[in-house]
């Protein structure tokens, strides 16, 4: 009997063994072969809902750029209203010019702020912008402020007088660069500064080179231009002599050639063209000190210097110039002693009253 008690619990512990066995045999046909399948399938495809969301967040950036793109042309077309009196639009385009470098960065100025758009701001940083990139602003001796263009114009290195109004706006109205080493033409985009009562302009002793732009007239509260030792060249800016409160005028050590009877030229418009006229020998001026020495004008002196009846120093040697002294009424000046000092070639212009011959 216990052997066969014995032989029953043998086969019993077998059989559970068999069972056990067989189990982790199903077990493993059936893992194998899903993980066989799947490296087959390749990576799991994306659900409808996933790739709807791709979708969905492709469509927000691209509604992003395009409202991107669109400010940008806003902003452009702003700009373009207030610049093309003063630029030509395609010039303005032009990313190589220094206008179109400045009309890059008023660009992103106005993208930033919306108070950018204003037009007295515009004009002001654009014309300064301007001149900047015109005459090397990077090489400058000092250009504390235009170098980020920081927000106030009126703390810009040379900035030498601001206007302030009750609304905080502040205008430029004299400018004071002198001895900079400014390299490159002055740009006719100065002329965009828009106070009324502009008066300083001082460039000398830079190398300039180039002509003064003849919208310089247009500033008819300027007192004293400033611009000598600078290369510059051409005629002398038109009707220069008929700013009425113009004290000081110093353009000397440069290249200028023409005659002085250009300084008293009047050009205005008439049946969509214009017209030039000299003002007659009535005009009285404010012109207290006159450097025009070591140029290359010629002809003779006009008859308009005898009216300059506040005129102190009068420099005129080193040109060629033939002539006039008597008639132009200099010498009366000399006589009252107003005139206290008058330099010329003498014997060119057959000079009997200059203070000094060169």
């Amino acid at each position: 009997k216990k052997k066969k008690k014995k032989k029953k619990r043998l086969l019993a512990a077998g059989a559970a063994a068999c069972l056990l066995l067989g189990g982790v045999a199903v077990a493993l046909a059936v893992v194998f072969p899903r993980e066989k399948d799947a490296t087959k399938s390749g990576p799991p495809k994306e659900s409808q809902s996933d790739m709807n969301g791709d979708t969905s967040q492709k469509n927000i950036f691209d509604e992003a750029e395009s409202e991107a793109e669109a400010d940008v042309r806003d902003s452009q077309d702003i700009l373009l209203s207030i610049l093309t009196p003063y630029t030509a639009e395609e010039t303005l385009l032009d990313s190589t010019t220094p206008q179109g470098q400045a009309f890059g960065q008023l660009i992103e100025e106005l993208d930033a702020s919306d108070s950018a758009a204003d037009k007295v701001r515009v004009q002001q940083r654009y014309a300064l912008m301007s001149t900047y990139f015109a005459t090397n602003g990077d090489s400058w001796t000092n250009r504390d402020g235009w170098d980020t263009f920081s927000e106030n114009e009126c703390d810009w290195y040379g900035i030498s007088n601001c206007k302030g109004f009750e609304d905080g706006t502040k205008t430029v109205t004299g400018i004071n660069l002198g001895k900079n080493n400014l390299e490159g033409p002055i740009p006719s985009e100065l002329c965009a500064l828009p106070d009324s009562d502009f008066f300083l302009l001082d460039l000398g002793e830079n190398n300039l080179g180039g002509n003064i732009p003849e919208c310089i007239i247009e500033f008819r509260s300027l007192e004293n231009l400033q611009i000598f030792n600078a290369q510059l060249s051409g005629d002398l800016p038109a009707g220069l002599l008929t700013l009425p409160v113009l004290t000081k005028l110093q353009l000397y050590n440069n290249d200028f050639s023409g005659t002085l009877d250009v300084l008293f030229e009047e050009t205005y418009s008439h049946n969509n063209g214009s017209i030039s006229k000299y003002i007659d020998s009535s005009f009285a001026s404010m012109l207290q000190d006159l450097r025009l020495h070591n140029n290359m004008l010629e002809g003779t002196i006009p008859a308009q210097f005898g009216n300059f009846h506040v005129l102190k120093s009068l420099h005129l040697w080193g040109n060629d110039l033939t002539g006039g002294v008597e008639e132009s009424g200099v010498c009366e000046l000399r006589k009252t002693e107003d005139l206290q000092v008058f330099e010329a070639d003498c014997q060119e212009i057959g000079c009997t009253c200059c203070s000094d011959c060169k």
